[in-house]
């Protein structure tokens, strides 16, 4: 997106402001009239609130100051549509329908001036160029990132479940050995018993008066 063609981005503004309820009403009337697409708008937020977004994001097609914050802001749209597990084509889908519902407001605009008309949809087409590539590129590296999470989650588990195994085994092997200790000590505890009762009676027996005949 050259310095020319950002420009070019301000001849927007006059139309998007003039027409921005129009736009927005445009916009979700085409997608809510695809069933799906409804069912997973009510599903995650409300129509209105949505409205409200969009509202913001066309405004932004018009600014001239293409910044850092700038495709920061359109990074965030990614990110979200990754958390609220959008369809990844839906969005291009979805600047197609902002393409629709505004290409024909700016024909309509600078019809007179087909110079001016040129260079101003030329500007259009890259804005929204740079936009849902911002956009994507967020929603896939969002997404890798939860794969690689999930990926070392897994692997934890794995580890945690080998540890939890282990310690049942460590148990077991204690459990089994202190019932052979036991079991051992009980047998030494009964043999120290009846040795200590024949030492006794044979003690006795040295110690017992001898029978005169």
């Amino acid at each position: 997106l050259d310095a020319v063609s950002v420009g070019y981005l301000e001849s927007l503004k006059p139309i998007i402001e003039q027409n921005l309820d129009e736009l927005v009403d445009q916009f979700y009337g085409r997608l809510t009239a695809v069933p799906e697409v409804k069912a997973f708008i009510i599903r995650i937020s409300t129509i209105d609130k949505l409205k409200v977004t969009l509202r913001a994001f066309l405004k932004t097609l018009y600014d001239t100051k293409i910044s850092h914050q700038y495709l920061q802001d359109k990074k965030r749209i990614g990110e979200v549509h990754n958390r609220i597990k959008l369809p990844a084509n839906w969005f291009i889908l979805a600047a197609g329908g902002i393409k629709d519902c505004l290409i024909p407001l700016i024909v309509k605009n600078y019809r007179n001036d087909s110079d001016h008309l040129t260079k101003v949809l030329i500007a259009f087409d890259k804005i929204m160029q740079l936009v849902t590539a911002e956009v994507n590129q967020a929603f896939i590296e969002s997404y890798a990132k939860e794969i690689d999470k999930k990926a070392e989650l897994e692997k934890l588990m794995q580890e945690q479940s080998a540890l939890v195994a282990r310690v049942q085994d460590a148990s077991q092997t204690l459990a089994a050995t202190a019932e052979e200790t036991s079991a051992s000590a009980s047998q030494m505890a009964h043999s120290a018993t009846q040795i200590k009762a024949a030492a006794e009676r044979r003690k006795r027996n040295l110690i017992r008066p001898r029978i005169r005949h």
